[in-house]
């Protein structure tokens, strides 16, 4: 089964995989957040974050290669009456810092976003339910930075 149809299947059942609130640091961040301003939610999955950016005033480009979760975060966004620019790209075709691991790192986010300000990156274990598909314990880090 190729990576596409692992997400294709992940996504197909109705319910969503990872629910429909933004993930736990993002929404902690919210004070950070620029009124007006832009957004870019990489790997947007069923548009959970990137929909909740759009509800907090922001324009949001939302990108994932999955059309099924394309096709719910697209009724998310009307379930909420907010536009997200919704675009189905693989995420690996876009040009990122390069790295020789898979996962990225404190270091690589800080090398990566050393010109932007008001940078607040955050390493850490914790317990995780985030819909059906995204709990337990998780090793996450989380990065909020302004341009």
């Amino acid at each position: 089964m190729s990576e596409y149809e692992r997400w294709e299947a992940r996504h197909a059942a109705p319910e969503y995989a990872f629910g429909k609130d933004p993930n736990y640091f993002l929404a902690s961040c919210k004070a950070l957040l620029p009124r007006p301003g832009r957004a870019f939610a990489v790997a947007d999955r069923e548009g959970r974050n990137g929909v909740w950016l759009a509800q907090q005033g922001l324009d949001i480009v939302s990108i994932d290669f999955s059309s099924s979760a394309q096709e719910k975060a697209r009724a998310l966004a009307a379930e909420r009456h907010v536009h997200v620019d919704f675009q189905q790209v693989d995420v690996h075709a876009w040009t990122y810092p390069e790295v020789p691991f898979h996962l990225y790192t404190c270091a690589i986010l800080m090398e990566a976003f050393s010109h932007y300000r008001d940078i607040s990156i955050v390493e850490e274990e914790r317990e995780i339910h985030e819909g059906t598909s995204h709990g337990g314990m998780s090793a996450v880090i989380s990065l909020m930075a302004r341009k």
